[in-house]
């Protein structure tokens, strides 16, 4: 995309300084953590190993997530328009409020305090991560601790690198969508109410499984005890 971080993603100026620090930084350390799957393709075998984010949640949502509103509200945080894919999701829900008149809203979280956007989350049915980059973030870890299914693009090619266990647990716990298919995805998501609580309810135990700050702690204190 020709605005990723001003057109140097294209230009491969970001991927060779990204390349020099790793070069720098793996003549110092004994161990590499990536947050994001991918980067395991390009930090140095012998050192580099995946690990969650680690997210402090509320490991108690104040009710039972459900989904028997007629109208269905959709949120997609925008926080970087050009890697999450924020135009193509907007031009999708344009086609979907078409279809499902009525039957659905969308909001777009853009230059809100963390308390305002907070609180729009937790109105939400459902969230919109991202649909390019190929993994989630904390946001999306963030929301479905608090019950909210999120659709989100993930790369299978890059599942190799997580628990075995993580990944089939990733396979319910998301929504997955993409460019092509987004908004049939969305529609299913209005149509299919029970389909959303499963989703709600197994990313909420995939967030408090996987993304405790406790378990986190414990595969770098193993790392730091064993190398």
């Amino acid at each position: 995309y020709a605005d990723c971080f001003g057109g140097i993603c294209n230009s491969g100026k970001r991927d060779r300084m990204k390349r020099k620090g790793i070069a720098r930084m793996a003549k110092y350390v004994r161990q590499m953590w990536a947050v994001n799957p991918d980067l395991l393709h390009f930090l140095p075998k012998e050192k580099a190993s995946f690990l969650p984010y680690a997210v402090i949640m509320d490991k108690s949502p104040s009710k039972k997530p459900t989904f028997d509103k007629k109208k269905l509200k959709v949120v997609h945080a925008a926080t970087d328009r050009a890697k999450k894919g924020s135009e193509i999701i907007i031009a999708a829900m344009e086609q979907v409020k078409r279809t499902a008149a009525g039957r659905v809203e969308f909001q777009i979280v853009e230059n809100l305090s963390h308390q305002q956007a907070t609180k729009v989350y937790r109105e939400a049915d459902l969230i919109i991560d991202q649909i390019l980059v190929g993994w989630y973030g904390g946001f999306a870890v963030e929301v479905m601790s608090m019950g909210k299914p999120v659709i989100c693009r993930i790369a299978k090619e890059d599942l190799h690198f997580i628990p075995e266990q993580m990944a089939a647990d990733l396979q319910d716990a998301f929504i997955h969508g993409e460019e092509t298919n987004l908004k049939e995805v969305i529609l299913r998501c209005i149509e299919d109410r029970e389909f959303l609580q499963r989703k709600a309810e197994a990313g909420l135990d995939y967030a408090l499984t996987w993304h405790d700050p406790k378990y986190v702690a414990s595969i770098t204190k193993e790392a730091y005890e064993t190398s």
